[in-house]
């Protein structure tokens, strides 16, 4: 892509992390809006400040976040996919 033209990130749920505000070099501020449990993990969907949806991954065994936690999600960036318009 060109400097300056649009597009999408793509990253799979299983590659989001929640992490402190100051880790990682790729961070977005998210809302959580509601947890479903599938068995081997907790699907986590939440929502950036614009209302674009974003799915996280929580581990299994690990307590989710209840929907209106505020949470800092990060992903390393081999995992995060650039695609054009």
């Amino acid at each position: 892509m060109a400097p300056g033209a649009s597009g999408w990130l793509a990253i799979r749920p299983e590659h989001l992390r929640a992490a402190p505000e100051a880790e990682g070099p790729n961070r977005l501020a998210v809302t959580v809006r509601e947890t479903i449990f599938t068995g081997q993990v907790t699907r986590v969907y939440t929502a950036l400040a614009s209302g674009t949806p974003l799915v996280v991954h929580w581990p299994a065994g690990a307590v989710p976040p209840v929907p209106g936690t505020e949470l800092i999600v990060t992903w390393e960036p081999a995992h995060g996919v650039c695609v054009g318009e």
